[in-house]
């Protein structure tokens, strides 16, 4: 770990301990993102968006230690050996999106590219995207691809521009 890289990492946790181990990383100063969606049908509000998994923005070696040794969590997610870091723009995307998306679903389906465009109006502006069509719907799409996951949204289309 001698030249560690500074950024976002992906934790992924016991099932349901995604806020417990947010809650110690916050007591140990290291900078975490638990997205969460805010009204999912049927059960309670907060309930985490992408299940078992949270972020956390590591500065050195010593808080890539601390962070894994958090009581709930259980490795980095990994490409072969190395942890994989997550682009600040995936990060910077979902805050958004989670902020201020309605009705938010996480699909594990692969979608084909679609046409991409940059929403122009309202609290999502100049958060880039994809239209697609889900569930006989025109939704914007945003990727996840280090946890293959989509983040679908409700939007209007008045307010994208290609």
């Amino acid at each position: 770990m001698s030249n560690f890289n500074s950024g976002w990492y992906l934790i992924y946790t016991r099932p349901r301990h995604e806020k417990k181990v947010v809650a110690q990383l916050s007591r140990l100063m290291i900078d975490t993102f638990l997205p969460t969606m805010k009204h999912v049908p049927r059960k309670k509000t907060g309930m985490p968006l992408f299940p078992s998994y949270v972020f956390v923005n590591l500065n050195n070696t010593q808080e890539y230690f601390s962070a894994i040794d958090a009581d709930g969590a259980v490795s980095y997610v990994k490409m072969g050996k190395l942890a994989c870091r997550v682009p600040q723009t995936v990060i910077d995307s979902l805050n958004i999106v989670v902020g201020q998306g309605e009705n938010l679903a996480v699909a594990t389906d692969h979608y084909m590219p679609g046409e991409i465009v940059v929403i122009q109006n309202g609290p999502l502006s100049g958060l880039s995207c994809e239209v697609i069509k889900h569930s006989g719907k025109t939704k914007v799409l945003v990727r996840v691809n280090i946890l293959n996951r989509n983040v679908i949204a409700d939007m209007s289309l008045q307010m994208l521009q290609s």
